[in-house]
C-alpha cells in the first residue's frame, strides 16, 4: 500500500499536466488548462459576457477561410450561470456555472473556450478545433417560435391603381377570410402576371386559379377605375376593390369579407 502511495506521488510530481485537462465540447480533444509557467490572470470580466451570443462565422484555427455549418454556437450568460446549445436543437442545451480562467479561458457547464477577442457586440473563442465568431444579439430566434404575434396591417378605404406599379408577376401569399364568409366556395387566385398595358385604365396578361382543387390557368384583361379591379377571362370574371399598390405589395378584395396579399 504505501509503495503505492509512493509510486503515485511520484507520477504527480513528475507529470503534473496528465492531471491537468477538461474535456471539451463533444467529438474535441481535451484542452489543456493546467497551470502554466506564464499563465496571466483573463483580460476580461464575466460581466462582460452578459447576455446571449450567437456564432455568425466559423474558420479553421488559422483562420484561413470560412468554413459552412448549420449549428450555430448559441451562448447565453446570465450572472455566474450559463447555457451552451446549437441552433439547430430545440432541445435544452449544457447548463452551469460561468466562469473565467488564467489565461483568458471561459468555462461554461462542461466546456472550455479561450477568448481570442471580446468588444460589446463581438466575441471570438477558440474550441480547440475552430474559431467561432459569435455577435450580440438581443433574442435568439428559438425563443421567439410562436410566440411573436402576426401584425395585421390596417385596411384603408379602396384606392386608384397605377398599372405601371403592377407590372410582372404576382404571387399570392396570404389569403384573409371573415368567420362565416365562404368566398373560398368560389375560385381561388393563385398568381397573376400583368404583361402588357393595353390603355390608361387596361392590361393584360395571364391568372393562375384554383378550380376544384386543380390549378387552371388563362389569359386575362385587368380593368381598373376608382378602387376597382374587374379580372376577365373567357370564362370566369372576378370584381375586387384595390388597397394598396407600392410596387411591393399589392392588397385587394372586399374589406370584412375575403381579401388577397401578394408580392412580386
Amino acid at each position: 500500500m504505501i509503495r503505492s502511495f509512493l509510486i503515485l506521488l511520484t507520477c504527480l510530481l513528475l507529470f503534473p499536466d496528465a492531471w491537468a485537462q477538461r474535456v471539451k465540447r463533444k467529438g474535441v480533444e481535451p484542452m489543456d488548462v493546467g497551470r502554466k509557467k506564464s499563465a496571466k490572470q483573463s483580460n476580461y470580466q464575466l460581466d462582460q459576457l452578459k447576455g446571449r451570443w450567437q456564432e455568425i462565422r466559423r474558420s479553421p484555427q488559422d483562420n484561413s477561410s470560412a468554413l459552412a455549418f448549420t449549428d450555430s454556437l448559441l451562448i447565453r450568460i446570465d450572472g455566474k450561470k450559463g447555457e451552451v446549445r446549437d441552433a439547430t436543437s430545440m432541445r435544452i442545451g449544457l447548463i452551469g456555472e460561468a466562469q473565467l480562467e488564467p489565461d483568458n479561458m471561459l468555462s461554461i457547464a462542461a466546456d472550455i473556450f479561450e477568448i481570442k477577442y471580446l468588444d460589446k457586440e463581438k466575441l471570438i473563442l477558440d474550441d480547440g478545433e475552430f474559431l467561432r465568431v459569435l455577435q450580440k444579439k438581443e433574442i435568439f430566434y428559438h425563443e421567439t417560435v410562436g410566440k411573436t404575434p402576426v401584425q395585421t396591417e390596417a385596411i384603408g378605404e379602396p384606392v386608384a391603381i397605377n398599372i405601371e406599379q403592377l407590372m410582372g408577376k404576382w404571387l399570392i401569399y396570404r389569403r384573409q377570410a371573415e368567420a362565416g364568409i365562404r368566398d373560398e366556395a368560389r375560385m381561388l387566385i393563385k398568381s397573376f402576371e400583368i404583361r402588357e398595358i393595353i390603355s390608361g385604365n387596361k392590361a393584360s396578361g395571364e391568372i393562375a386559379f384554383f378550380s376544384n382543387d386543380i390549378t387552371e390557368t388563362a389569359t386575362c384583361t385587368f380593368i381598373f377605375s376608382n378602387g376597382n379591379m374587374t379580372l376577365e377571362t373567357d370564362k370566369h370574371n372576378w370584381v375586387f376593390m384595390t388597397y394598396k399598390a407600392d410596387g411591393r405589395e399589392f392588397i385587394f378584395g372586399e374589406k370584412g369579407r375575403f381579401m388577397y396579399y401578394a408580392k412580386h
